[in-house]
């Protein structure tokens, strides 16, 4: 008897769909490095282990409290540039934070939760979009991708 391998479900192998989880990961390794540069700048700006907490809760509540609005945004104008926008927002605040000195980097570091936000609701959307029989799956395995950016990111920044 042969053992055939399982084929990828559809929504694998539909480029939309790939690029958008890939961003999922990409957005997210972002968002999970922060808390490492901050404990890279505290020692230039005497930031407390409680500071770094604090700077990290403001720019994850900052994000959640955005993600509804962009949902909405995108549900009313649609979801292109929420997605490549998000993205390149997260991209030009971490460069801004790289190359601003002293307290400018903490406000640039903060800032990027607005990208992550809007990318989330959209990205989620072409995920359950993609495979109309498999949405629970496609939206699962977008997550995924999210959830192994998270976990990659502080070793990323660590390295």
């Amino acid at each position: 008897m042969r053992i055939r391998p399982l084929p990828l479900p559809t929504y694998l192998r539909q480029g939309p769909y790939l690029s958008n989880a890939l961003g999922h990961f990409a957005v997210d390794v972002l968002a999970s490095t922060m808390p490492m540069l901050l404990a890279l700048f505290s020692l230039s700006l005497g930031l407390s282990n409680t500071a770094i907490g604090l700077i990290v809760t403001i720019q994850t509540v900052i994000s959640s409290i955005l993600q509804p609005i962009f949902g909405w945004l995108a549900d009313r104008y649609g979801t292109r540039w929420f997605g490549i926008g998000g993205l390149l927002w997260m991209a030009l605040f971490y460069a801004l934070a790289a190359l601003s000195p002293g307290w400018q980097a903490v406000f640039f570091l903060i800032c990027i939760g607005i990208g992550s936000a809007a990318y989330h609701p959209q990205g989620t959307l072409i995920a359950g979009k993609t495979s109309v029989h498999q949405a629970a799956a496609a939206t699962a395995v977008f997550f995924l991708f999210g959830q192994i950016g998270l976990g990659m990111g502080p070793a990323m920044a660590g390295a």
